[in-house]
């Protein structure tokens, strides 16, 4: 959406999204400690898998007890083992997006809603499959993280132990991101020191008048 068109609105919708291991969450971080509400998608994924919710209970049903860790009268889901389940085989992920992504949605739109009442002037929505799943047409404004594809397998390797295959397999889930730029309205350099990437969020906080 142009400029014009969203800086009328009550409350700035944007979206957060860019490749894996890009920088979205120092993003959403610097964004908190100027006082943004941020959501996270991977977060509310999260809890809507603690013990003893729905969206557990639908995926025991679905996935079977193999992908639960053994407690005690609680269920536990082993995050990891599905995790590579579901990166290895797309069916097995859209079964798991179909059962999470209309809980997560549902509570977006409650938030979203609570923060309009309050008048709030802009929020923002960390949502790694944005592209992916289709939702450009929810925001006012979609900000792309990028950094380079050599320096996230880096990160990757180094930060969360992955190998070369589990890398692969989820960069591969995703839209490339030289495709996500073309997307964008709004693009964050992340490719050098933490100070370059503040100053690249307030770049897009000045252009959206949101840095006051």
């Amino acid at each position: 959406m142009s400029l014009e068109l969203f800086q009328s609105k009550t409350m700035i919708w944007c979206g957060l999204t860019g490749g894996i291991a890009s920088g979205k969450s120092e993003v959403a971080k610097i964004l908190r400690g100027r006082g943004f509400f941020v959501l996270d998608a991977d977060q509310l994924a999260h809890q809507m898998t603690q013990p003893g919710t729905f969206g557990l209970q639908k995926i025991e049903q679905a996935f079977g007890p193999d992908y639960f860790l053994k407690k005690p009268d609680v269920m536990i889901l082993d995050r990891k083992k599905l995790a590579e389940l579901v990166f290895s085989n797309s069916e097995a992920l859209l079964k798991l997006e179909g059962i999470l992504h209309p809980l997560i949605q549902q509570e977006v739109k409650n938030q979203k809603a609570k923060w309009m009442n309050q008048k709030v002037s802009a929020a923002f929505y960390d949502v790694p499959l944005l592209f992916e799943k289709k939702m450009e047409s929810q925001f006012d404004q979609i900000i792309v993280v990028t950094s380079p594809d050599e320096v996230r397998k880096k990160r990757l390797f180094e930060n969360r132990k992955w190998t070369a295959a589990q890398i692969q397999a989820r960069m591969a889930n995703q839209i490339p991101l030289h495709q996500k730029i073309k997307l964008a309205d709004q693009v964050i350099e992340n490719a050098g020191s933490l100070e370059d990437l503040e100053a690249e969020v307030e770049k897009v906080l000045t252009k959206l008048n949101l840095n006051s």
